[in-house]
């Protein structure tokens, strides 16, 4: 058992959690951040799909159709499950990104607050995580992508 005189000031400790909190905090806010934006990149993995599938046509002379007898059904099958995840983010986007705002500002008002360890990189990268965030809203709301 600790002696009294050896354990550590509650203060202390709640800095030290306030810390790793605002570090947690700042890493769910990326991750959301990149969900948020992956509705955005679905719609260029459908289109990669669709290229690479008309190269294959293209470069086998029409002779895939005789190796792989139902790459045509494969190849739609493919694109509608690409197309059902694109809209599972696109229509998700709004939450990811106010998960990503929220987490973003929560870290970066811990961080100010910290006076002993000043980690200046996540506060900067709690800032540009906003930019990002208020980016992809303003994305969603000309329409680019709708």
């Amino acid at each position: 058992m600790k002696n009294m005189k050896e354990s550590i000031p509650i203060s202390i400790e709640l800095s030290r959690f306030t810390n790793r909190l605002g570090i947690i905090f700042s890493n769910i806010a990326i991750f959301a951040l990149i969900l948020s934006y992956m509705g955005f990149f679905s719609f260029l993995t459908i289109a990669f799909l669709i290229l690479i599938a008309g190269i294959l046509i293209i470069l086998s002379l029409g002779t895939i159709f005789i190796m792989i007898p139902n790459f045509g059904d494969f190849f739609s099958s493919s694109i509608k499950i690409a197309a059902n995840i694109s809209t599972f983010f696109l229509d998700h986007t709004y939450l990811f990104t106010t998960i990503t705002l929220v987490l973003a500002i929560a870290s970066f008002i811990i961080f100010i607050f910290d006076k002993k360890n000043r980690q200046i990189g996540r506060m900067i990268c709690s800032v540009f995580v906003c930019l990002l965030a208020l980016i992809a809203i303003f994305i969603m709301k000309v329409g680019v992508f709708s």
